[in-house]
Order: C-alpha cells, then sequence, then structure tokens
C-alpha cells in the first residue's frame, strides 16, 4: 500500500507539541500515513523554505495544528494558504487545542476542523485521511485502532494543555461583534448561490422563529418557578432575543434592527 503523506503545520511551542505527538500517533492509529513535521524532517543547515515546497508537492492532506497563541500568527496563515493551494480534493483541515470552532475566523474557518479533544471529531478526521488514500481500510478497523490509540491521545493533550496553562498561554476569544459579522456575511452568500425563492426563503425563516418563540416563553415561566437560576435563564433569554433579530433582518434586511448592535441595551 502507497503511503499517505500528511504535511502537519505549526507554528509556536504549544502547537508544536501538539503536532510533534500527531506525527507519532497518526502512523499508529493508520499504518499507511507518513506526516511530515519541519521541525523533524528538515536537517540543521538544510535551506527549509526549499524543503517546505518539496513536501508540498507530494502531500495528499495537510493538517494545520491550531492554538489559542498561533490562531492569528502570519507564518500559520502562509502554510495553510500554500497547503489549500497545493492539496489535491481539498484534504485540508485544522486540528484545534484549547480553542473551539467558534474562536476560529476566515479563512482558516473555511478549513473542516477537528476540535482535538472530542473523540467523535478526531473519529471523522481518522475516517477522512482513510478515504484520501487509494487503498483504503474498512471502517471498523478504523473505530477499532481509534479506540485503541485514543487513551494515548487524550492523556498527551491533557499533558500539554496543563504545561500551556502554568506558562500562561492566552486564550483567544472572539467579540459577539465578530461572530455575528461572519453569520451575516455567510449566510447572505448561502443565499446568493441557492435557488430558493423569497418567498420559501420567508416561510422558512417563519419555520425557525416560531420554536425560538416557545423556547421564550418556557425560560419566562421558569424565571418564576426558579428563582435559584434566574440570571441563567436570563442570559439564555437574551441570546433567544438575539437569533430572533437575526432572522428578522435575514426577512427584512430594510429592517431598522441593527444586528451588529442587537442585544447590547437588553
Amino acid at each position: 500500500m502507497s503511503k499517505l503523506k500528511i504535511f502537519i503545520s505549526w507554528s509556536g511551542e504549544w502547537s508544536k507539541e501538539v503536532a510533534q505527538f500527531l506525527r507519532q500517533w497518526l502512523p499508529e492509529v493508520l499504518g499507511f500515513t507518513e506526516p511530515w513535521l519541519s521541525s523533524e524532517e528538515v536537517e540543521k543547515g538544510a535551506q527549509w523554505p526549499a524543503e517546505m515546497y518539496s513536501a508540498l508537492e507530494t502531500t495528499h492532506v495537510g493538517i494545520v495544528c491550531l492554538t489559542p497563541d498561533n490562531i492569528a500568527d502570519p507564518w500559520i496563515l502562509f502554510e495553510a494558504g500554500s497547503l489549500s493551494k497545493a492539496v489535491r480534493r481539498n484534504y485540508v483541515c485544522t486540528f484545534l487545542h484549547g480553542l473551539s470552532n467558534v474562536d476560529v475566523s476566515p479563512p482558516l474557518s473555511l478549513f473542516q476542523a477537528t476540535e482535538a479533544t472530542k473523540k467523535e471529531e478526531v473519529s471523522r478526521l481518522i475516517t477522512t485521511l482513510n478515504q484520501a488514500t487509494e487503498e483504503p481500510v474498512s471502517s471498523e478497523q478504523c473505530q477499532r485502532a481509534l479506540e485503541r490509540y485514543w487513551p494515548d491521545l487524550e492523556g498527551e493533550l491533557k499533558k500539554i494543555s496543563s504545561k500551556a496553562t502554568l506558562k500562561g498561554s492566552p486564550l483567544l476569544k472572539r467579540s459577539d461583534r465578530e461572530l455575528l459579522e461572519e453569520i451575516l456575511e455567510l449566510t447572505r452568500g448561502q443565499l446568493q448561490n441557492t435557488n430558493i425563492s423569497r418567498h420559501e426563503l420567508s416561510e422558512l425563516l417563519h419555520a425557525i422563529q416560531t420554536p425560538l418563540h416557545i423556547i421564550q416563553g418556557y425560560i419566562e415561566i421558569a424565571q418564576e418557578l426558579e428563582p435559584s437560576t434566574k440570571e441563567l435563564l436570563q442570559n439564555a433569554a437574551k441570546q433567544v432575543r438575539r437569533i430572533s433579530d437575526l432572522l428578522s433582518f435575514l426577512m427584512d434586511p430594510k429592517s431598522r434592527i441593527d444586528p451588529l448592535k442587537m442585544g447590547q441595551k437588553r
């Protein structure tokens, strides 16, 4: 069986440790994988740009290791862009440690993301790698291998996380404004590329609003019954209102509602 060559991108000590373990771990789960990591494969004194481009030429899959301290790193963006151009069939994904999907903004959020500590997402990554090879093994073999080696990955990621916490590595959070801007941009882009009629779209959005109104009613009732959880329920109600306002804006872009300011005075 030919080897599936995987280019693992990293930047910073935190993601380097994740990448180094991933380089060791992947061939244990899928024996046909051959990860390439610059810190391990490029010899001292070698011209690393030439080595990197040489590796990209034969790469089948790209994995970009993202952590809170490198999410906006220019080198990560450069390598991710290089991978997206070099890798066939768009087999490029991000491997998130210390981050969740909502913490990642474009262009990195356009790649399929895997949250490293979630077993079901790592399982999907393994399935993707298996599908990328010319001679995939059975899904049962993939699952058995993951079950066997998952504790090793889980344990190592916990160690890396603890070490990063002790060093005081920052955990970056995206603002509500950034998230809303991205949601609006992606939604408008999807609407422009769909054949759904304006009438059908209006009906769909109204259908989404209906359960939101029901949930809001339940929250209001629960607030009266459970005073101890009042603050939590108030926050939940606020988020429901914000989603409802966003849907209203999508149904009527000319409305006076500013989706980027909604909820600020509530």
